[in-house]
């Protein structure tokens, strides 16, 4: 079986990029050095590959939310890999740590309180990546969420008071000031493995 060459490459001490069609891995040790060049390169990345910017801006939000849960629950400098896929209908983000617990949890903060100082990372996920999971591995525990560039038809966004949604932006929005956050399916039995080297 043929395999095609992948660019792979030690950035520096602690960050090894695999680079692929559509996207990236990054192993890394978390910093925040590392973090600003895995957002910089998933915005060069994706705008080479034509993804809209709100959508861009959108993955570089979630990542580091994600990137920031995983530090909190493993430690600082814990090994992650953190995966951006592009796909012909939307971004793929996955965060993967060594510690299959804790799981994330929702702190129950709104994200419009303006006295809050944290716990609004798991709400933003929710708001722009509705449906994401966690998954258990042989190594530890994947966040995998998906980010929709299809912009979608008002015609097929109704809501409450009647007026339609032009934008995905303005449906966020309007989701937001609802307090409308759907919360994630619980799958009955995580995949004991979900890694998938080519995707």
């Amino acid at each position: 079986m043929l395999v095609a060459a992948r660019e792979t490459t030690a950035i520096r001490p602690g960050l090894y990029l695999v680079r692929r069609p559509g996207g990236f891995a990054a192993h890394m040790t978390a910093s925040a050095l590392h973090l600003r060049f895995v957002r910089d390169l998933a915005g060069k990345t994706l705008r080479t590959l034509g993804v809209e910017t709100e959508t861009i801006e959108d993955v570089r939000l979630v990542a580091s939310e994600l990137v920031g849960n995983s530090v909190r629950a493993c430690g600082d400098h814990v090994p992650l890999v953190i995966e951006v896929d592009a796909g012909p209908s939307g971004v793929t983000v996955r965060v993967h740590d060594p510690d299959a617990k804790p799981l994330p949890r929702r702190p129950g903060t709104s994200l419009d309180d303006d006295q809050a100082e944290s716990g609004r990372g798991l709400g933003l996920v929710d708001l722009l990546a509705p449906g994401w999971e966690v998954i258990h591995t042989p190594v530890g525990k994947q966040i995998s969420c998906r980010l929709t560039t299809e912009k979608q038809s008002a015609i097929t966004q109704p809501v409450p008071d009647g007026s339609p949604i032009r934008s995905e932006s303005e449906r966020k929005s309007r989701n937001h000031a609802a307090g409308r956050l759907r919360q994630p399916p619980t799958p009955a039995s995580p995949p004991i493995n979900s890694i998938n080297p080519t995707s």
